[in-house]
């Protein structure tokens, strides 16, 4: 009799924190409901409004929830984005975080899906998918000045950022499909490839070309977020190949200087 009489607050103690999280899990359910039913275009009106959003991020029409819903119309400074759709994953609301599944549609074609996560000051696009045309990009205010064709396609592409600009994580590739870029009209290039990592609280970005591409672009550009405008340091080095278009190489000798291998040398920043 005394056994059991010592045992049962022990057992008491065991089995009562199971049904903390249990309730805590049905609490926070209630309170949620009537959020996740909220409709997006009411919800961002009420953004908009307190000044969450930048008054230059503007957008035509909202659809859905706050829990599943998007926007059409977007439109940034640096010009249109075309659609954006979430649907949140309320598990990590548990931690603390917000973490959304993402798909943006750009006006001028491809489409882009990842996962969107917010924990404190920091802010993380992870396993993004998908592809642009690269003419796209001529949409934007990119200062490119050669016309573009072919295909960009990101494999894994994960960066996670602070609010004041330093990469803690970056990882994942970015391709080149069928590359061509020139004036008046895009010379083919062949594949050129990209791959990006966190270096010195900063982003660089690795060159390579693929080995049958008919330019070989090779070197590494690293980015300072943390600065307005973001600072750039690198150092690109450009070699035509033997089946390169002739082309290429007179429109390498307008702009930059070659030596004696035949290779072209491209600097920015205080890269050596």
């Amino acid at each position: 009799m005394s056994i059991e009489k010592d045992t049962r607050p022990a057992q008491d103690r065991r089995v009562r924190p199971a049904w903390i999280p249990l309730g805590a899990f049905f609490v926070l359910a209630l309170l949620l409901a009537p959020i996740a039913r909220l409709p997006a275009s009411i919800a961002l009106a009420g953004i908009e409004r307190w000044g969450g959003l930048p008054e230059t991020i503007t957008w035509e029409r909202a659809h859905g929830s706050v829990w599943d819903g998007g926007i059409g119309g977007l439109e940034m400074p640096a010009g249109p984005l075309g659609g954006l759709q979430w649907n949140v994953r309320p598990g990590a609301l548990f931690h603390g975080e917000f973490h959304a599944d993402i798909h943006w549609t750009p006006p001028g074609g491809g489409e882009l899906q990842g996962i969107l996560g917010l924990a404190g000051d920091r802010i993380e696009i992870a396993g993004l998918e998908g592809s642009l045309p690269a003419a796209a990009l001529h949409q934007w205010d990119t200062g490119i000045p050669l016309v573009l064709d072919g295909h960009l396609q990101t494999s894994g592409l994960t960066l996670r950022i602070r609010r004041d600009g330093t990469v803690e994580t970056a990882a994942g590739t970015l391709s080149w499909q069928h590359a061509a870029a020139g004036l008046p009209r895009p010379l083919p290039l062949g594949e050129q490839r990209a791959t990006i990592r966190q270096q010195d609280q900063g982003l660089a970005i690795d060159l390579d070309a693929a080995p049958d591409a008919e330019l070989a672009i090779t070197g590494t550009l690293r980015l300072d977020l943390r600065t307005q405008p973001p600072g750039i340091d690198g150092r690109v080095e450009l070699a035509p190949r033997d089946h390169a278009d002739a082309a290429i190489t007179r429109l390498l000798d307008n702009h930059l200087d070659r030596d004696n291998q035949g290779r072209y040398q491209w600097t920015t920043g205080s890269a050596p």
